[in-house]
């Protein structure tokens, strides 16, 4: 299966659990490509707003997974506004995930997962599963490792 990993990522923590999630991808057989959304203001609060020097196009992709790091609570607005301008790409298999400082899953994360899942949804995107990495938790590798565990077991 062809499976496009598409992150947004600041600091690079999720894309470090990008390049695990690709890493277990590949061991398993499939064809993989990471790929990086970069936005012209990384500090615009409004998607509308949002703007791209590297927009990455899903539509050639068998299945998707997308990651994103919380901002303020909730949805980045940067993957916000990537999912929001995609087109209609039928139903691929998605697994979404992301990560956050805040060790607790209700300090923005479930909400962050709960907005990108319906965003992929709207386009058509069958969401398979889900993950939220807790950066400053002290088990933060074990959960890094469920998260690679879980969505691979999806594809």
């Amino acid at each position: 299966m062809n499976i496009g990993i598409i992150i947004h990522s600041k600091t690079n923590n999720t894309w470090s659990v990008a390049e695990k999630l690709r890493d277990q991808l590949v061991a398993q057989g499939h064809q993989v490509g990471l790929e990086r959304i970069v936005a012209v203001d990384d500090q615009q609060a409004q998607a509308a707003k949002v703007t791209f020097s590297a927009c990455p196009d899903a539509s050639g992709y068998d299945a998707l997974v997308i990651g994103a790091p919380v901002r303020a609570f909730t949805i980045n607005p940067i993957i916000n506004a990537y999912l929001s301008q995609l087109p209609h790409l039928g139903a691929k298999p998605t697994a979404c995930f992301v990560t956050k400082h805040l060790k607790q899953p209700w300090l923005g994360g479930n909400k962050a997962i709960r907005r990108m899942s319906k965003l992929c949804a709207d386009k058509g995107l069958e969401v398979k599963g889900s993950s939220i990495v807790s950066w400053s938790s002290p088990e933060r590798e074990s959960q890094i490792n469920a998260c690679v565990t879980a969505i691979t077991a999806l594809f």
